[in-house]
């Protein structure tokens, strides 16, 4: 693995976007955050994708990892304040992080514009109103709406000398988040990228934009085995995880099912997702043949074009 774990069912846990004191999840049920850390100790093991840097790490339990993930991207405006986060998280035992590249700036996002959503007092991001102190009092109830905060914080000027600069403060595994072409893929290899997620943001960036799943194929193909491919979005069974693997994934990140989990039933609830996806994986494993995860290859799919046909007006 890049991130030096062993993943026992290519799962990865991607949090959600809300924020709170105490990492994001503990808005879907108090101390959710801890729950997520409990449930990661799962027999399945998954690795946790954290949003921000807000404690030590202290799940470096053998079988699953933590990995931190600077958003919207880790090079911000004032290159100080990203180095510094990436500090922390090398003293916190983080061990890799992960650079969301398709956000240089944010996409016009019409729920967040009705919404308007502001985080309600005492809540606040610890995280951003220290990269904000210049710019902005805090980051709570009488800040602007957050994604413009976000927005505000974000180098739009992003490009891959950003991701060599980041090369040269940290020895941690770097991921890209947001691959979407084989051109990029390449550049990632060019720059000593250590992995890639095939991820469109979950459609919010740029209308109409491919699904990852048409996206992978493409990326495994330019990837040739010099980094490690990943891939976000849509995974909801566990059949979309054997689907990703055929067509060359190493794993996959989940994001809304394990909120869905936290907000049903807690740390219970969240095990109750994880183990349904591995179950459902492991049955369309044996069903397919497979008694293995490397027995899994593209020929086991067939895309839905193969057998579709447009007949013609009468």
């Amino acid at each position: 693995m890049a991130i030096n774990r062993q993943i026992v069912t290519a799962f990865f846990c991607h949090e959600g976007q809300t924020c709170n004191p105490r990492p994001h999840l503990q808005t879907a049920k108090r101390r959710g955050d801890v729950k997520m850390r409990v449930a990661a100790r799962h027999p399945h093991g998954f690795v946790h994708i954290l949003k921000h840097v807000a404690r030590r790490c202290d799940c470096m339990s053998p079988g699953w990892c933590c990995v931190a993930v600077l958003v919207p991207a880790v090079v911000y405006k004032e290159r100080s304040i990203s180095e510094k986060l990436v500090r922390r998280a090398e003293r916190a035992g983080y061990q890799a992080l992960v650079v969301t590249v398709d956000t240089p700036l944010l996409g016009k996002r019409l729920h967040d514009a009705r919404t308007k959503f502001q985080l309600p007092p005492p809540w606040h991001i610890p995280h951003m109103d220290t990269i904000l102190t210049s710019t902005t009092t805090s980051v709570g109830y009488d800040s602007p709406p957050l994604t413009k905060i976000i927005a505000a914080s974000a180098d739009a000027s992003l490009s891959w000398e950003s991701i060599a600069w980041l090369r040269s403060v940290t020895n941690m595994k770097i991921v890209l988040k947001g691959i979407m072409t084989a051109e990029d893929t390449e550049m990632a290899v060019r720059y000593g990228v250590d992995a890639v997620v095939v991820s469109n943001h979950g459609g919010r960036q740029l209308d109409g934009v491919l699904a990852t799943i048409d996206a992978l194929p493409e990326v495994v193909r330019a990837a040739r085995g010099r980094l490690e491919v990943y891939l976000d979005g849509g995974i909801r069974r566990g059949t979309d995880v054997f689907k990703a693997l055929a067509l060359g994934a190493k794993a996959v990140l989940i994001g809304r099912p394990v909120l869905w989990g936290l907000a049903y039933g807690g740390e219970a609830g969240l095990n109750q997702v994880i183990g349904i996806l591995n179950d459902e994986f492991r049955l369309a494993m044996a069903l397919a043949g497979c008694s293995s995860i490397s027995e899994i290859t593209p020929e086991h799919l067939a895309h839905i074009s193969e057998y579709t046909t447009v007949r013609p007006k009468l």
